[in-house]
């Protein structure tokens, strides 16, 4: 009785060890089975690293890095500013007994821009000189007016083309104007027509040839 019963509890025994040993074989192998595929995983990333999930990785682009500019060396040498122009007119003192008459010849060796001498000083009365008054002596093309260019330029009609008008005892330049040109406003243009002959406007005589163009515009 005794030995039958041993028998079955070392047959129960041998049931329930074989049982553990299998269970624990099978986690073994799974652990195992898990274990490899992960080791092959780490491998074939570490094979191919493009693998990587997105984001995983960082790429940068390979640019050489610029060296920035050298700084300039400190020189000794100034730097030179530009001139600035400065126009200073020579200036006369007067002195006792001098005219402006006397100081336009002296500067401009002609006494006839005296009185313009004395409007470029605005001086009130010019005939009343005080002395040690500083004049201002400007340039000559100061003083001297320029020509009206319609006083300089000269008649471009060929002689033949124009016509003939001799002057009447009481005729004006300005009349004559008005009755060859048709306005009083081109007294200059009839006098510009005729320089060669009629040396200023008021130098009208009886029997001078004016020569004139009808349909010069005034």
């Amino acid at each position: 009785m005794d030995a039958s019963l041993l028998t079955r509890e070392n047959k129960i025994a041998l049931v329930i060890g074989f049982a553990i040993l299998l269970v624990v074989g099978v986690l073994l192998s799974d652990h195992l089975a898990q274990a490899v595929r992960g080791g092959v995983a780490d491998l074939a990333l570490i094979a191919d690293p493009l693998h990587e999930p997105p984001g995983s990785i960082e790429f940068f682009p390979l640019v050489a890095p610029v060296p920035p500019a050298p700084a300039p060396e400190p020189t000794d040498e100034a730097t030179p500013l530009a001139p600035t122009p400065t126009t200073r007119l020579p200036r006369h003192m007067v002195q006792a007994g001098e005219t402006m008459t006397l100081i336009a010849r002296r500067y401009y060796d002609d006494g006839r821009l005296a009185e313009a001498l004395a409007t470029y000083n605005k001086l009130p009365a010019p005939d009343k000189l005080r002395t040690g008054l500083r004049l201002l002596v400007p340039p000559r093309e100061a003083l001297v007016p320029k020509p009206s260019p319609t006083l300089a330029q000269p008649s471009t009609t060929p002689l033949a083309a124009m016509q003939r008008y001799t002057v009447q005892s009481g005729d004006t330049l300005s009349e004559l104007a008005q009755k060859l040109l048709g306005t009083a406003k081109a007294t200059n243009r009839l006098w510009s027509m005729n320089k060669a002959t009629l040396k200023s406007p008021d130098a009208l005589r009886v029997g001078m040839e004016l020569r004139y163009t009808p349909s010069a515009t005034p």
